[in-house]
């Protein structure tokens, strides 16, 4: 006599294991009050909750709000949210104490002014990755508030991207466990303050712009960094050379290097400050646009730079490239494998003064 195995059949580890990689709205949706044992499975304290809810209309974010937040906000590890939906009502789900008290991952998208300051407020004892996106925003965050955020003990990874540019003020104390950040729009001036309060940060992408403060006197003085392996620059065409050596200086640790924007001064062809660098490097990417140098100065990066960069790395996979049309030089090497040297169009499409965003 054959037996007839059911989707109850399967042992509830298993299940466990499978509804840990399903969306918790979604598991509601198909599972829940089907019978009792669905139920007590996808209740079950061990089961780790994740929650997207970015792609939710605004009846089923009501929906979600009323008849399943209540049920897993006590369980709930990692949330993705956005406020193109009922912002009064998203802002409710942080009136949940257990929820603030438990989460670890938070994602938040489209996030206004008056509901930033909120959240500012709120303390997220177990929070290790934050990302805060307000680029489709037209009003300006104030700076304190960021600065509020970044000062919680157990965060390691934070994603800032911003519609505005990222003030770090010397008397703020920021947490000193990040390991790794990503900031577009941060003045020179802020990294450097940053910089000095996150001894443990691993990797870094930042946009870098200008600042007055930059000039300060101590700007060369940053304290050696040990544990910073991965830095990816987007620059703006004040950026000089002298700034980015004071940073590379401070990073003796350094395995990758990526350098993308424009810029305005010969300097960034010079074999000899380059060689400095590359020797400790496994990993380096140099995209430079520059559209205010002469044609006797693209001559020169022809002939001397493209030529001489790579003495010292005759072992590596190397790529270089150079576009006179678009006035886009691109240098890359890499240790392991041959680097693909990205398409100009592209890369001049996006290495503009207002979109300093480009990645590989």
């Amino acid at each position: 006599m054959s037996s007839c195995t059911t989707f109850e059949n399967i042992p509830c580890e298993i299940l466990l294991d499978i509804f840990e990689h399903l969306d918790i709205y979604d598991i509601y949706q198909s599972f829940s009050n089907l019978n009792t044992f669905l139920n007590c499975v996808i209740n079950n304290h061990h089961l780790s909750v994740h929650s997207n809810v970015t792609l939710l209309t605004n009846f089923q974010f009501n929906h979600y709000y009323h008849f399943v937040f209540p049920q897993i906000a006590h369980r709930l590890k990692k949330l993705k949210l956005s406020f193109h939906i009922d912002n009064d009502l998203v802002i409710k789900l942080f009136d949940f104490n257990q929820f603030i008290s438990g989460i670890e991952t938070l994602t938040l998208l489209d996030i206004n002014s008056t509901h930033f300051e909120y959240l500012s407020t709120l303390t997220f004892p177990n929070l290790k990755y934050l990302c805060i996106n307000t680029c489709n925003v037209k009003e300006t965050i104030s700076v304190d508030v960021y600065e509020r955020l970044l000062t919680n003990p157990l965060l390691k990874s934070c994603k800032l991207e911003l519609n505005c540019s990222i003030i770090i003020k010397e008397d703020i104390i920021l947490a000193d466990g990040l390991e790794h950040l990503t900031l577009n729009w941060c003045s020179i001036y802020s990294l450097f303050l940053l910089l000095k309060q996150q001894p443990k940060l691993n990797s870094l992408h930042v946009t870098l712009i200008d600042h007055p403060l930059s000039e300060r006197p101590w700007f060369v003085q940053l304290p050696i960094n040990l544990y910073l392996t991965n830095l990816h620059l987007n620059i703006s065409e004040l950026i000089t050379i002298n700034k980015i050596s004071s940073l590379l200086d401070s990073l003796p640790k350094l395995r990758s290097l990526i350098i993308i924007g424009i810029v305005g001064y010969p300097m960034y062809f010079s074999n000899e400050y380059w060689e400095k660098y590359i020797s400790t490097l496994d990993q380096f990417t140099l995209i430079l646009r520059f559209d205010t140098l002469s044609l006797v100065n693209m001559n020169i990066i022809q002939s001397q730079f493209l030529n001489h960069i790579w003495t010292k790395k005759p072992n590596f996979h190397v790529q270089h490239q150079y576009c006179c049309p678009f006035k886009i030089l691109i240098v890359m090497f890499n240790k392991t494998t041959s680097p693909n040297i990205p398409n100009f169009e592209t890369i001049f499409d996006q290495i503009t003064e207002n979109s300093l965003h480009f990645t590989l």
